[in-house]
C-alpha cells in the first residue's frame, strides 16, 4: 500500500513539473508575439495568396449599418473583414471626406451639395444612424493603418494628387488601391506612382493590352470587370495575370437574398475573381464556407 501511494505521489509531482514547463513556454511565446507584432498586410502579398477577398461595399456589412462611417468600419473589422470600399468627396476648400453622394441629404442631418461646404462646416454635420461626424479621409487612413485594413478608394471627382499625398503621409501606399472608370482618370492615376495600385475598367480584350502599356509597372494593375460581361473577358484577364475585381451589387445580391447563397457560389465559380465587392459580405462568406 505504501509503495503504491509513493509512486502515485511521484507521478503527480512529475505532472506538475511538465505543466509548469508548458506554462512557462506558453508565456515566452506570448511575450515574443507582443514584442514582435505581425507586419501589416500588404495588398500585393494578399492577392498573391490567390484566395477570394471579400470587399465590404461602402464599409457597411448590411443595409442597417451607416455607410462610409467609422462606426461601420469597426463592425466590419469585428466581423473579420479586412478590405473595405469607401467613397471620397472634396469640400469647397479642398478637404477630403467620406461620402458616396454628391449631396448630403440622404445620409446626413444636413442638406445641399457637399462641395458647397467648407471642411470646418462639414465637420459639424452628423451622419444619420451613427451620429458621428462625416469622416475625414486622413483620420480613416490612420484608423486603417492601426487596424491592418486594406482600402478600395472610389475617388469620384476628387483631386487624385491630394488622395495620393494623404495616402503617402499615412504610409498606406501598399495597402490601398484606387478605382477608376474612364481612360483619362486611369491614366492620371497610373502616372502618379509605380507603387500605387489602380483598378481600371476592362470592357474588351483590347483594354487589357492598352492598360498594360499605360502602366509604369504591370503590378500596378487591377482589372474591374462588370458582372454582366462575357465570361471570356474574365478568362482573358485571368490569363494576362491581372487580378480581377467584380461585384454582386444590386441584382446578384437581391437574387441571393431571395433564392439563397447558391447564387453567390455559381457567380464566383464562373468568374473566379480575386476581389468581390458586395453589400452583403456576411452572406458571401457563408456561401464560400
Amino acid at each position: 500500500m505504501m509503495i503504491g501511494y509513493s509512486i502515485s505521489i511521484k507521478l503527480h509531482f512529475q505532472d506538475k513539473i511538465v505543466f509548469m514547463q508548458r506554462l512557462t513556454l506558453l508565456f515566452l511565446l506570448l511575450t515574443l508575439l507582443i514584442s514582435y507584432p505581425a507586419h501589416p498586410q500588404n495588398l500585393r502579398s494578399v492577392l498573391s495568396e490567390n484566395e477570394l477577398i471579400i470587399c465590404v461595399h461602402r464599409a457597411a456589412v448590411g443595409p442597417d449599418v451607416t455607410e462610409n462611417s467609422l462606426f461601420a468600419m469597426e463592425i466590419a473589422k469585428k466581423e473579420g473583414f479586412f478590405m473595405l470600399e469607401i467613397d471620397l468627396r472634396e469640400s469647397g476648400d479642398g478637404g477630403l471626406f467620406l461620402m458616396h453622394d454628391a449631396t448630403l441629404d440622404r445620409t446626413t442631418t444636413a442638406s445641399g451639395i457637399l462641395s458647397d461646404y467648407t471642411a470646418k462646416e462639414l465637420e459639424e454635420i452628423r451622419l444619420k444612424g451613427s451620429g458621428e461626424p462625416i469622416p475625414v479621409f486622413s483620420k480613416v487612413l490612420e484608423w486603417a493603418a492601426d487596424n491592418d485594413i486594406l482600402l478600395m478608394l472610389d475617388v469620384k471627382n476628387v483631386s487624385l494628387n491630394k488622395v495620393y499625398e494623404e495616402v503617402l503621409n499615412a504610409n498606406m501606399l501598399d495597402r490601398v488601391f484606387v478605382l477608376t472608370f474612364t481612360e483619362e482618370r486611369s491614366r492620371e492615376a497610373l502616372s502618379l506612382d509605380a507603387g500605387l495600385m489602380v483598378s481600371v475598367l476592362i470592357t474588351s480584350p483590347g483594354d487589357i493590352q492598352e492598360y498594360r502599356e499605360y502602366a509604369q509597372s504591370p503590378e500596378q494593375l487591377l482589372a474591374y470587370i462588370n458582372k454582366r460581361a462575357e465570361l471570356k473577358l474574365f478568362e482573358l484577364a485571368r490569363e494576362s495575370g491581372i487580378p480581377i475585381i467584380t461585384d454582386t451589387l444590386n441584382d446578384i445580391d437581391t437574387r441571393a437574398l431571395n433564392h439563397g447563397v447558391q447564387v453567390y457560389i455559381d457567380f464566383i465559380g464562373s468568374r473566379k475573381p480575386n476581389i468581390l465587392v458586395s453589400d452583403y459580405p456576411i452572406m458571401v462568406r457563408e456561401a464560400l464556407r
